[in-house]
């Protein structure tokens, strides 16, 4: 194929009964796929026929092969070829035997492997229930955690607002005394108004008692003149 390769092209197609033709693009499809270049190794025939690694009967079949690429009717080539498939098949019957007694000492080795595995795979399933038993006991007390996380940071906000609402009234518990703190001031500073001033307070206090005959803004206006008299008072709402 390499030395000639268009001729052995030719021969190809008419033993199998393919018109290839002629045409130049046929040529050129064989001169590009075949290229000397590709071989990599060479060996004649006569380093083949002296080689002791080589069995007579490859020795043989390459002879004919080779008389047949160049008379593939050659009747000798034919005959030999045909000689050495009936002895093949003479010796494959005693070859057969061992052949097939190493397959099935294979297929029992392949065997005995396959069920030394099923039964480690057997000796695994428990482990592996267990592993599985152990996994949602993990599951569970990873719920039950967020579960308690959740609470947790309710709890954490409710005691938050409450610390807020805490914060506000002690503000404004800070800011009351605050006010006190300067109304005593005031009190301790002319004590004679203070006294003045709340004796007037608890007469109107008494008056409001029985303002059922007062109107509506007479009432409004004596609690809050009462009120500007008494700073204690007017501190504590």
């Amino acid at each position: 194929m390499i030395e000639e390769p268009r001729l052995t092209a030719e021969r190809i197609a008419a033993s199998l009964a393919i018109d290839a033709g002629n045409n130049a693009s046929v040529e050129a499809d064989i001169d590009c796929f075949v290229d000397e270049a590709h071989r990599h190794h060479q060996s004649d025939l006569d380093a083949l026929l002296t080689d002791p690694g080589v069995s007579s009967w490859l020795k043989g079949a390459y002879r004919s092969l080779v008389a047949l690429q160049r008379n593939p009717n050659d009747p000798s080539a034919l005959t030999k070829l045909d000689g050495i498939r009936e002895a093949f098949n003479t010796a494959a019957i005693h070859v057969g035997a061992p052949l097939l007694a190493e397959k099935e000492r294979r297929v029992g080795e392949l065997a005995a492997a396959l069920a030394d595995r099923d039964e480690r795979m057997a000796g695994l399933e428990p482990a592996l229930a267990d592993r599985d038993e152990r996994v949602a006991g993990l599951e569970d007390a990873l719920t039950d955690r967020d579960r308690g996380l959740a609470a947790s940071k309710k709890a954490i906000a409710r005691r938050d607002a409450l610390i807020a609402r805490l914060e506000k009234a002690l503000a404004e518990r800070n800011k009351f005394a605050s006010g006190l703190a300067q109304q005593l001031a005031a009190v301790r500073a002319n004590p004679i108004r203070a006294q003045y001033d709340l004796f007037v307070y608890r007469i109107f206090m008494v008056l409001l008692r029985f303002r059922f005959w007062m109107t509506p803004r007479f009432a409004e206006k004596c609690t809050n003149s009462a009120n500007k008299r008494n700073p204690l008072r007017s501190i504590g709402g």
